[in-house]
Parts: structure tokens; C-alpha cells; sequence
């Protein structure tokens, strides 16, 4: 009997855990823009908001995220590997792309609006000026188990009384911080937090 429990007590020990990491293999693929706007046609910009993106999906601690360069046969180049097409997002590329990578979920955001509103109120001899922006952002999902794509939206608003505030092409070379601390920036990250929060809630109801 003795012998028994040691030797229970010892494979015990060697043999591995049987729970194995069922965390959810993901790709951030990139920033399809749907609005006729130069600053959300730059690729910086684009590159940015990808990377806000994929930095809340890492922050959720739910998945393994898979890099740019684990792709196989995936043509890159610095400004467009995060620009995409409406091409880009179809069903048919998205199970090819999932397919050959071994990837369960693919993510993208999607611009989907943005406006300016000027305004100024006087009152005698004062004055006062107000600079509201709307941005409208979508933050898409497909599954390769039922090939289906969910998106949720989310918006970003702000207010403000500096006439200079958009993200410029000179910033880049600054890197991130300069865009995520930039008024395009603050406001592509709420609303990419806000539909992204409402996608991740969708989807843990589609796995339970």
C-alpha cells in the first residue's frame, strides 16, 4: 500500500497538466477608413489606431494575439500592411487568411464617421469659441468556427477652444505618443474602447 502511494504520488508529479491553454489566437488586421477626411486617409493615422486597438484586446488578458510577422504568404509593406480595402474584410479572405495562420478571431476597426462643429457666442464686447468633434468607430470581428462577422459601434467626443488639434503628418516621426496624446487620437480611443468593450461582451456570449 505504501509503495502504491508513493508511486501514485510521483507520476503525480511528472505528468503534465491536462488543462492546456484554451486562449482564443487573434489578429489585429488593420484600419479600413469610410470616411472622405485626409487626416483618417493618412497612414500613420491608421497605423495608430490599429495599434489602440490591439493594445485594449492585450489589455483584456483573454487572448493570444498573433504579430504581423507570423503571417504566412502575407505581402507587407510599411504604409499600407494596416490600410485596408472593403476587399480586404470579405468573408472569402477572411477564412483563407484565419485558415492558413490558425487563427480563431480576426479583429479591424472601421471610421465610420467624423464632423467638426464650430461655434461662437457673443455676449457684448466678449467673445467665445467651441470646437466640438464627433467620431463614429466600428470594431469588427470574425469568427473562423461559423464564419460570421460581428461589429459593434462606439463614439468619441470632444470638445475644445484650440483651434489646433488634429494629428499632422510631421507627428509620426514622434511615434505613438505623439498620436495617442493627440485630439485624433483621444477620441479614436474612446470610441474604439466603447465598441470594442460591447464586442468582447458579444462574444463571451457566444462561447458560453
Amino acid at each position: 500500500m505504501y509503495k502504491f502511494v508513493l508511486t501514485f504520488f510521483a507520476l503525480f508529479l511528472i505528468t503534465p497538466p491536462i488543462c492546456a491553454n484554451t486562449r482564443d489566437t487573434i489578429y489585429v488586421f488593420g484600419y479600413l477608413n469610410s470616411v472622405d477626411n485626409k487626416t483618417w486617409q493618412n497612414s500613420h493615422v491608421g497605423f495608430g489606431v490599429k495599434n489602440q486597438l490591439k493594445q485594449i484586446l492585450f489589455d483584456s488578458n483573454q487572448f493570444t494575439i498573433k504579430e504581423e510577422k507570423e503571417l504566412k504568404n502575407r505581402e507587407q509593406t510599411s504604409n499600407e500592411s494596416w490600410m485596408l480595402s472593403k476587399e480586404s474584410v470579405t468573408i472569402d479572405n477572411l477564412k483563407m487568411m484565419s485558415k492558413k495562420n490558425d487563427i480563431n478571431i480576426i479583429f479591424w476597426v472601421e471610421v465610420v464617421s467624423f464632423g467638426k462643429l464650430n461655434s461662437k457666442l457673443f455676449i457684448g464686447p466678449f467673445s467665445s469659441s467651441s470646437k466640438r468633434t464627433n467620431l463614429v468607430a466600428k470594431v469588427c470581428m470574425f469568427l473562423s468556427s461559423s464564419h460570421e462577422i460581428t461589429c459593434e459601434l462606439g463614439v468619441g467626443k470632444s470638445r475644445r477652444k484650440s483651434s489646433s488639434f488634429l494629428f499632422t503628418l510631421k507627428d509620426h516621426r514622434q511615434g505613438r505618443k505623439v498620436f495617442d496624446g493627440s485630439m485624433v487620437g483621444k477620441i479614436s480611443n474612446k470610441a474604439i474602447s466603447d465598441s470594442a468593450t460591447k464586442l468582447l461582451e458579444k462574444l463571451e456570449d457566444k462561447l458560453r
